[in-house]
């Protein structure tokens, strides 16, 4: 078995997330290594930022601190080796807002997503909307996200009942 199908099993599993940071991590030494697995392990580190997800984890607080810098590596790694793809790029923005509560304009999401190749950049827009705009880009996005078989995928499902206040 190969890192990536490692790291996928696990990760489908919902183990332990240091675990799966693990696996995935060793997955993108290899050579191939998909954007995917990339994007993958940005999203989980992302969620080790959340201090219930942290919890449930049980989290050393070292993990927990080093999880926000080691998802901007990562994105640089992902670059790197895959150029400015948009999910790199929205991951930059979407950090910087939910993680370091920095304001990033609805603007930016949107020239992201005017690049046609993902949904994901219309997803902060739809919630700050409280679901009124962006609709039908939020559906195929939830619609994919549905299987729910990577903490990525895990994540961006649960945003579906989440309404902005």
């Amino acid at each position: 078995m190969n890192y990536a199908k490692l790291a996928l099993e696990l990760d489908k599993a919902d183990v332990n997330a240091a675990e799966i940071a693990w696996a995935y991590e060793l997955a993108l030494k290899e050579s191939d290594a998909q954007p995917i697995l990339f994007m993958n392990l940005v999203a989980l580190y992302f969620e080790c930022n959340d201090t219930g997800f942290a919890a449930a984890n049980r989290l050393s607080q070292p993990f927990f601190d080093f999880s926000y810098y080691r998802a901007q590596e990562v994105l640089d790694l992902a670059e790197k080796r895959h150029g400015p793809l948009t999910e790199i790029l929205f991951w930059r923005l979407y950090l910087r807002e939910r993680v370091l509560a920095e304001d990033v304009a609805e603007e930016n999401y949107i020239a992201l997503a005017s690049r046609g190749d993902s949904d994901l950049p219309y997803l902060p827009p739809f919630l700050s909307s409280n679901r009124t705009r962006y609709g039908d880009e939020a559906t195929r996005l939830f619609s994919a996200a549905q299987k729910q078989d990577t903490t990525r995928l895990r994540y961006i499902y649960s945003c579906r009942g989440f309404v902005s206040p």
